[in-house]
Formats: C-alpha cells, structure tokens, sequence
C-alpha cells in the first residue's frame, strides 16, 4: 500500500503512514506462477500449465489449514512479488522453467522494493518504482499482439484467483500485508483493461479489491480524526477503488471541530437544522442584521422569468443593498448548518455580507480576463436573502424559478464550512477533489440541484475558490500518465457524473429529455434535508417535472404522490423492480407501492450500493386508481391439509423452534424453497451476544409463518429463475375483480434448496406424518382436550393446567423420545439422508433432528404457482 494516493493534512498530527512489512520467508523463483502453490505443497494439482484449480486449492487449505504467519509469508511471495514478476514478464509460461533472465530481473526487483532500515524489513513500492517496473517490462514483453493477448489472458486467471484468495483470508491475516496485494491488483486490472483497449479487445475484466478495507480500527481511526460515521459509511457505498477508500481513511477532517457522537451510520445530525433554534454565525462585532423587504423581492418574483438579485453598496457599517432584475451573477450553494440562513426572515447580520462580498469579488476577479472589468459591488443571489422566508405565493414562485436562478448564474459558489477550514494551496488537486466529494455540501438535498445546475462551479477553501472544471480536467490529465489515478478515476468520474448528468446532456441522456432514476437514486443516496417535505420540491427540478403542479399539492405530505405521478407520465411508467426496494412506503390506498422518500433507505439484506439495479429492470409498471400494475411470477402459500380430523398441530404442548426462515414446498415440482426474511437476517447480524439472541427467541415471533397461516399469503419473486436467489416480497392478497391486488408485508430473500436439502425435509415429514397417524399423538390430544374443557371458568389458566398435569408432561416425553428414536433408526437406515445431514448441518446435529419432526406442522407450508397470465396490483 506504500504507492497509493495520499493526502496532505492526515488527520491529528499528520498520521504517519503505515509500513508494509517484509514478511517473506523465501524469494519468489520465477516458476509459472499458476504452479507455485503445486510446487510448494498447497495446492495437489492443476487444470493445466495456464490455469489454476482454485476449489482444489481451498479444499487442501480446509484439510490442511496453514499457520497464519506461514500462510502471509507463502502470499506475500507468490501473490505480490510473484504477481509482480508475472506483470513485466519475468515469469516462465507454459509450465517451462524460468528463463536465463528471470533471476537478475527478479533480483532488480527485490532491490527496487524489499528494503529494510533499523526497524526492520519492509517492502516499498511508490510512483518511481511503478514507473520502473513498467519501463522493464515494456522491455521485455512482445510487441507482437497475438503474445499481447495472451500476456493478458494470463493476468486475468493471475488476477482472479489473487482476489478470490485474499476474499477468504481469516480475520488476523496481516492488513498490510493484504492489502499491499489488494492494490497492487487493482492497479493491474486497471492496466489489463487499458491493454485490452489498445489491442481492440472489449474490456470485460473488473474484480473488486477494496473489501473490508474500512475496518473496525480502519473506522476508529477515522472517526478520532474528525469523521463522521455516516460519511464513513456513505464512502464504503460509494467509492470501490482502494486508492480512493485508502486516501480517505488518512485524510484528516479535524477543521472545524465538530461533534459526532449523536450521529449514525445512516445521517449525520449535525447538518440537521431545527428552525426554532437556527443559530446564525457572527462576527465579534456590534453590526445590526440587513433586511431585505418581502415586497421588494415579490414585486420581482411576479414578473416572467424574473427573479431579484442583490447589489449592495456601503461598507460593514453601513452596507445597504439595490434589487436588479439582470445582469452576470453569482448564485451562492451553502450549507445552512453553517449559519448563513435564516428559517424565519429575509435577514443577515452585515459582518457576513461583507465577508461574503469579498468572497464573490475574488472569483470574480480570478475569472475576470480584463481585471478592470471586475465591479466593486459583484451581482449576488442568496436563498436566505432573495427567497422569502415566509410561505406564501412569493415563497412558492422563488421556488418554482429555483431552476433558473442556479441555471443562468455565470458561477455557482459553494461555502462549506468543512472546506473552508483548509488552505487549497497545501493540498495537491486530488485532494482538493475527495474533500469536495466528502464535504457536508454532499451530504445535503437542496445543494444537489444548484451544484447540477451550475454552468460553472466554485468552491471556496480558505485561501481561494477553486473551479471544479480545473479539477476535472487535472482527474482527465491524470490517468494518461499514472497508473494509480486511473484506478481512482472510476470513482470519482461517478461523482462528477451525479452532479452533471441532470441537466448537461450525454449520450446517455439527450437533451431534453430528463435523467435515468438510477441516476436519480445513486445522486441522493445519503443526502439528507431538514424538512422532509422539501424533498419532493428537489426531485421535481432534478427531473424537470412541473414544480407548479407539485406546490399546489396541499397538504404538503401528498406531494411525492404527484411526483410519481409526474415520472410515470414523463416515461411512460416506473420501473416496477421498485417494489423490491426496502423503503418506507406511502400509507395511502393505491400508493403502498411508491417509497415515501428516497433518502432513508431501509438496510436490507442487500447492500446499499445494490439498489440502482432496481430501476434498471426491463418490465414497467403502470399507475391506475388500484395501485401499480406489474406482472411478476409468484406463488399462493397456504399451510398443507392432511386430510383427518386433527388439529394443524398436532402436539400442542410441544414449544415451537424460533423461526429463522419458513421453508415451502411447490406443489406440482415437489422441490423445497426457503424464504428468509430481510429485517431478521439484519437483525441476526448485528447480535454480538448470544444472550441478543435468546431475547429474540423468547419473544415468539413468527411473521412469515403467521403470514402464510392466514390464507392470504402470496410470495412474488423479482425474476422467472426458480435456480438462484430471488429478491421477493411477501404479501397479503386484498380482493380485487379481475386481478389481484396485494399490499406488501415483508420484504423476503427466497431461494431453491438443493435436491440433497430438499431431501432432508421429505424424510422429516415422512416421519411427521407417520408419527401424526400414531396413537401416541391421539393419547396426547384427548389429555389435551380434557384439560381445556378442565380450565373453563377456572382461575387457572391452560398453560398452568398443562404445567402441571403429570398425564401431559409424560405425553410429551413419550412424544419427544419417539421423535428421538425415529431419527436414531432414519440416520442408520438411510446412507442418503445421513450424508445430507453431514453436507449441510454436520454429524453433530444428526442427534438434535428431532426439533425439526416437532415443528413441522408448524410451518408445513405449500406454495401453488401463480399463472403468467395473471395481473398484479401491488398496492
């Protein structure tokens, strides 16, 4: 990790950047390097001299598990010098020995990076020695392309099972020493794809390499050093390059000093504002606030496409302001949590509007090509001061002109006070960038339209504003000369393409027409606002929808409604995966489909970065009175019958098993399907104790099993694939003429159970059926009744009565040893069923099956596919 990208101020002290160290216990020895872990005793044998059997090698690494210190020692060899080596050539190929060159090549590479000084040995690889490694091996690699090609061919199986090996590296395998092969492969599949590109070749190869990057001494790190949690969150979202993960974790954002302890990994409180105590930021000085007047700016407001604009004159003392209605402006974008707003009037104190008036001169100034051209008294817009405070038809008209406002400024300013706090000229222009990018004005809604509607964009830090086109044009430059921007670059790129990709048209979106709404969705993710009703007033000019229609939506609750009606009108429909999204929902008949809000989004099962994948779908749902109509696959699931006069359960008495999923059987396929609800397998992953986990068992929840027992219980599946993971929905069906019509209860993950599993659960019903049938469970049913006629009108109850008749509790036992015994003679018996049990549960659990016979009845459950032909209303 010694050559990735680092920043200038690196947190408290300038965190000092951590060393890998050399660990290797012997020299890589330029074998194929596909064959090394054969040679070495890790692995029994491979495909062929090209390829690697990597199931082979993770079966001896079970059988035979290596030492962690041995295990980092073997890796550090074969996966970062070996992987070095078999980048510049130096390697054999096709399972001939090492040229007569590889070992001085091999030695300069050692000389290059294993070094040691007094503390020790340590491997170092930065911009110089990337550089020099190149120039080798330019040198010693074919120009030919067909050798090329297959140079390539033979990195990516290097490459792949390099990142398929450090995925399964146990808990306290050396971070450096990982994560030093980590981006030295991403650097590489970067340059795969740039060869690939060169030979005319689609570039199809991406791995992922930054998993588990930002861990737990990872985060703490960052949070001690002035993170917070949610942007700590939002980065592992968003960003996927370790060169960007990396320069994060050491990028310092102690200034100003703020408080994060109430904030969470979903939002941080400190951008959130309470309008009843909005605090202003203030000078040390005795200056009175300027008042801009209601009528002056509603006078303006009400004229077409006019929209007041601020020319103050005087000094601090007495600064005064004029209201033109044309002219080269600058729109100002703040943070309101910063303290230059004000919920309640039209009001600044004149401290901040002179500061802010030689804030916007200097841009000015810097843009200016005459610099006598620059006016002492720049043309300003500011939402605290030309839109007004109060509602009413001249707060909604300066909303609904917002567009043009941010559209037609000849620069849009940001002042974050995050940035401020940091000189520009001390930090290199990267990270000026990942400041940007990480800054609070990135975590706010109402900034998002004026950063996209900006022509041109600037963000003040203390010494100078710095136009984000000079960013970006430093990113493009970039990437043409060193390798790790262009492992960056991907990253950032999307970021730029959040803010741009609304209103500046692309091949992807031509213009005039309006943004993809996965577009919409990764743009918003982690933005937050103060009043939750703002968001749709924000949607509505991020999609060019009609901000008319929606402000005269009252109340103001209702008006994501008709922003979804505006969507489906401008493209023809919604994507109807949406109803596999876990977002809160619109309680409205006809609306239970729609998420009430893009920014809280529910964590799922899922990952948070998943999400885009839902508005991509090739199927579009159509609004009507009912709800959204889509047509998904499904199945109806009702609990079996079993054709006698006994009860459901037939062993009352008998505890249930906690539900952890629901099992279900397809009626005319006879194969098993397991449905595992999103909010427990959440839930069950952030238990640390097992205590957490006996408190969810006691409580006797059993929502998908309740579900299903109601008779009403549909399952609909996001795709026709019965073989693989589904995201699905479970669901109540509500009465509807000529279609079906279902409101969503859970939000469920279903998948096939293989023919082995299934086979296990064919056996425990055999057995359940059969000790259904036996006298054993008549005996215990007629106990059972006789104690509930027994309990009528008594003070005792029947859980009491059950307690404590000796007939029942033996009934029990008799049952319980039975289960037992049929369990003992099925493993015995049957070479399938044992097997399985070992495949999936382990010898050990073989003795415990019994639980499974006692609960069977319980969620004996059979699912009747639905026909294509049918309609779905999901509501």
């Amino acid at each position: 990790m010694e050559f990735n990208l680092l920043p200038t101020f690196r947190g408290n002290g300038n965190t000092p950047f951590p060393r890998t160290r050399y660990v290797a216990n012997e020299r890589w020895d330029g074998s194929t390097w596909v064959s090394y872990p054969v040679k070495k005793g890790k692995s029994n044998y491979l495909i062929n001299a090209e390829s690697f059997d990597l199931m082979d090698y993770y079966r001896a690494e079970r059988g035979n598990p290596t030492p962690v210190r041995e295990q980092e020692s073997f890796l550090q060899t074969w996966l970062y010098f070996g992987l070095i080596c078999q980048f510049i050539g130096a390697n054999a190929v096709d399972g001939g020995p090492p040229t007569s060159q590889s070992k001085g090549i091999i030695d300069r590479v050692y000389d290059l990076i294993a070094l040691q000084d007094d503390s020790g040995p340590f491997v170092r690889l930065d911009e110089d020695g990337l550089n020099s490694l190149r120039d080798i091996g330019l040198s010693l690699l074919s120009k030919e392309p067909e050798a090329r090609k297959a140079h390539l061919d033979r990195m990516i199986v290097c490459l792949s099972c390099t990142q398929a090996i450090l995925e399964g590296l146990p808990r306290d395998f050396n971070y450096m020493v990982k994560y030093s092969i980590a981006s030295l492969g991403e650097l590489y599949t970067q340059t795969v794809n740039v060869g690939l590109e060169h030979l005319q070749l689609p570039k199809t190869f991406s791995r992922m390499w930054s998993g588990g990057l930002l861990d737990a001494d990872a985060k703490a790190s960052m949070m001690e050093h002035g993170w917070c949690p949610s942007d700590i969150a939002r980065a592992e979202v968003k960003y996927s390059s370790i060169q960007a993960l990396y320069m994060m974790r050491m990028l310092g954002k102690c200034l100003p000093p703020r408080d994060h302890s109430r904030c969470t990994d979903d939002a941080c409180n400190i951008y959130q504002i309470d309008p009843g105590n909005y605090q202003q930021t203030h000078q040390d000085c005795s200056c009175h606030e300027l008042v801009v007047r209601d009528a002056d700016l509603t006078s303006v407001l009400s004229k077409d496409e006019k929209f007041p604009i601020l020319k103050f004159k005087g000094d601090m003392h007495n600064l005064d302001y004029d209201i033109v209605e044309s002219g080269a402006y600058i729109a100002i974008s703040h943070v309101w949590a910063d303290g230059l707003g004000n919920p309640n009037a039209n009001s600044l104190h004149r401290c901040q509007l002179s500061r802010l008036q030689e804030t916007v001169k200097a841009v000015v100034k810097k843009d200016s090509e005459n610099v006598a051209e620059s006016e002492e008294h720049p043309l300003i817009w500011l939402d605290t001061l030309c839109c007004p405070a109060q509602d009413g038809p001249g707060k909604r008209i300066a909303i609904e002109k917002i567009r043009l406002v941010y559209q037609r400024a000849k620069h849009v300013l940001v002042l974050d006070l995050g940035l401020m706090s940091y000189n520009s000229k001390s930090q290199d222009w990267l990270e000026l960038l990942v400041r940007i990018f990480t800054s609070g004005w990135m975590r706010r809604l109402w900034t998002l339209q004026e950063g996209a509607l900006a022509q041109s964009l600037y963000f003040q830090f203390a010494d100078q504003a710095v136009s984000l086109q000079w960013l970006a044009d430093q990113l493009l430059a970039s990437v043409k000369k060193s390798m790790r921007h262009l492992a960056i670059f991907p990253d950032l790129s999307r970021e730029f393409l959040s803010l741009s990709s609304f209103f500046l048209p692309s091949a992807s979106t031509p213009a005039g027409d309006n943004p993809a709404l996965n577009t919409l969705d990764y743009a918003l993710n982690f933005r937050s606002v103060s009043v939750a009703t703002d968001e749709p007033l924000c949607i509505g000019t991020l999609m060019s929808l009609d901000l008319h229609e929606i402000l005269q939506i009252d109340p103001k609750e209702k008006r994501m409604q008709k922003v979804w009606e505006l969507i489906a009108a401008k493209k023809g429909g919604i994507p109807a995966e949406l109803i596999f999204l876990d977002n809160k929902r619109i309680d409205a008949d006809g609306w239970r489909w729609a998420p009430k809000t893009l920014l809280q989004v529910e964590i799922g099962m899922q990952k948070r970065a998943t999400r885009m994948v839902h508005w991509q779908g090739s199927q579009i749902g159509k609004i009507d009175a009912r709800g959204l109509r889509v047509e998904y696959p499904g199945y109806r699931l009702t609990r079996a019958q079993h054709g006698d006069q006994r009860p459901p359960n037939p062993w009352p008495g008998i505890p249930r098993v906690p539900e952890m999923w629901l099992q279900f059987r397809d009626v005319a396929t006879m194969r098993w399907y397991r449905i595992t609800d999103s909010h427990l397998g959440v839930l069950s992953l952030s238990w640390t104790t097992d205590e957490q986990r006996r408190e969810n068992n006691e409580a006797g929840l059993f929502p998908l099993q309740d579900l299903a027992d109601t008779g009403k219980a549909v399952l609909v599946m996001n795709s026709n694939s019965k073989e693989r993971i589904n995201k699905s929905v479970l669901a109540t069906i509500r009465t509807d003429e000529g279609a079906i019509r279902v409101k969503t209860e859970r939000h469920v993950m279903v998948s096939l159970l293989s023919e082995e599993e299934g086979y296990i659960y064919d056996v425990i019903g055999s057995l359940a059926l059969r000790l259904r049938g036996d006298e054993l469970t008549d005996q215990h049913l007629k106990i059972y009744k006789d104690l509930e006629e027994l309990s009528e009108g008594r003070n005792d109850t029947l859980a009491e009565q059950m307690a404590g008749n000796q007939a029942f509790q033996h009934s029990l036992k008799a049952l319980s040893e039975q289960m037992k015994n049929m369990v003992r003679e099925v493993v015995q018996s049957d070479e399938r069923f044992h097997a399985a049990i070992k495949t999936y549960w382990g010898e050990s659990f073989a003795e415990d099956l019994w639980v499974l016979i006692k609960d069977f009845f319980s969620h004996n459950i059979q699912g009747q596919e639905l026909e294509k032909e049918q309609v779905w209303f999901i509501d």
